[in-house]
């Protein structure tokens, strides 16, 4: 589902001239999740990257799979990065507050 997700902003990532990567450690990790809810999370997360970018040029997306004494089957991590202009840090606790974003680029 990442990948697929990932080809769906490719072209946009050539268009703006960013680079865009994508790594998964294994070919497939069986998890169980809402397919739905984890695409809307995904496509809103992405996007919010190309948004703000800023002066940035990279953008990854990656999937492995983590074991912790929690976790000894595993759980799936799926990691987004970007280099652009970031979240301060004193709103990083504020940033599943509904309408959030908006308070931040006021202030």
């Amino acid at each position: 589902m990442c990948i697929a997700i990932f080809i769906t902003f490719k072209e946009l990532a050539n268009h703006k001239n960013i680079n865009f990567h994508f790594h998964a450690e294994h070919p497939a990790i069986l998890a169980w999740f809402d397919k739905e809810k984890l695409e809307m999370v995904l496509n809103n997360i992405i996007s919010n990257s190309f948004k703000y970018i800023g002066q940035g040029n990279e953008i990854s997306v990656s999937v492995s799979r983590q074991i912790t004494d929690k976790h000894p089957q595993g759980r799936a991590c799926i990691k987004i990065k970007d280099n652009g202009i970031g979240i301060p840090k004193k709103h990083l606790g504020n940033i599943f507050d509904w309408f959030n974003g908006e308070r931040i680029r006021e202030q």
